[in-house]
């Protein structure tokens, strides 16, 4: 036999404050390694930067760095929520800075995660195209003559390297900002926001 439950009755409101005092912990493990994944992918995407600006594709170059970056205020904001919630953990309900986290930390991971799949797809462009046969042009300047390749940065195995790397980070990112909007799913109602269900007992 179903009892519908108000979802103002107390048992209610203290069983939403434990399931939200639950996640503080998770958010922070999962800042902790947002935190890691924008560090590397900003290193790399530095990389990319410094190995292509010779006469690399663009796709060469900074492969990972702007999914770096995301990822990051990704982990501010899961920082910032954790720092939140633990201050309000006796409060029965949510406050409104700690509901703006909660959506700004959705929100952020859910567009980090779309952006980033275009930068798994662009430096493995950048790899089939420098894998093949690099062909070279020549410029004078001065009377003095520069080999330039078309193809593919001058040092070709760092930029095919960097590419990966930035390929293979960028997948990371994508996969863990998911996990991040999977917390939004799970948590929606501990942070106060309704849905059409209702309680049963």
């Amino acid at each position: 036999m179903n009892i519908n439950i108000s979802e103002y009755s107390p048992e209610v409101k203290e069983a939403k404050r434990q399931r939200r005092n639950s996640s503080l912990p998770q958010y922070f493990r999962h800042s902790l390694v947002s935190l890691g994944l924008a560090i590397v992918g900003v290193g790399v995407g530095i990389a990319n930067f410094v190995v292509g600006a010779d006469n690399g594709p663009w796709h060469l170059t900074g492969g990972s760095f702007f999914p770096g970056v995301m990822v990051g205020v990704c982990a501010f904001l899961g920082y910032l929520l954790y720092q939140s919630g633990t201050a309000q953990q006796g409060n029965e309900e949510a406050d409104t800075k700690a509901k703006c986290l909660f959506i700004s930390h959705y929100v952020m991971s859910l567009i980090t995660a779309i952006f980033s799949v275009a930068f798994i797809a662009l430096p493995i462009v950048g790899i089939v195209w420098c894998s093949g046969e690099v062909e070279y042009y020549y410029v004078q300047i001065n009377r003095v003559h520069y080999k330039k390749n078309v193809t593919c940065p001058s040092n070709k195995v760092a930029a095919m390297v960097t590419g990966g790397l930035a390929a293979f980070d960028s997948l990371l990112i994508v996969v863990w900002c998911v996990v991040g909007t999977v917390f939004f799913c799970c948590f929606v109602r501990a942070f106060g926001f309704k849905n059409r269900g209702r309680y049963h007992m």
